[in-house]
């Protein structure tokens, strides 16, 4: 599941600890319950009294946030992070 080759179609949510498929999830849309530590969490479910009704907050900025965050090789080797970073500075 590392290269996101799975399907989610038909699944209605999704618990993960810390791992590809709750980011993958929630990059699609489908509800996912994380703990504190995945990279899913600030668009979590943090109740699982939530799961007949679970919330499906807007992924706009952390979906942008996630974007900026990891980079293939060849961006590394390009000073991509880089850049981005010290634009910040």
């Amino acid at each position: 599941y590392d290269d996101y080759d799975f399907s989610l179609e038909n699944i209605g949510a999704v618990f993960s600890h810390n791992s590809n498929p709750g980011v993958h999830a929630a990059i699609c849309g489908v509800p996912v319950w994380t703990d504190s530590s995945s990279l899913a969490y600030p668009v979590a479910n943090k109740s699982v009294d939530r799961i007949v009704n679970p919330e499906t907050p807007n992924r706009d900025e952390w979906l942008t946030q996630i974007a900026h965050c990891e980079y293939l090789i060849e961006e590394i080797h390009l000073g991509i992070p880089y850049e981005h970073l010290t634009r910040l500075l």
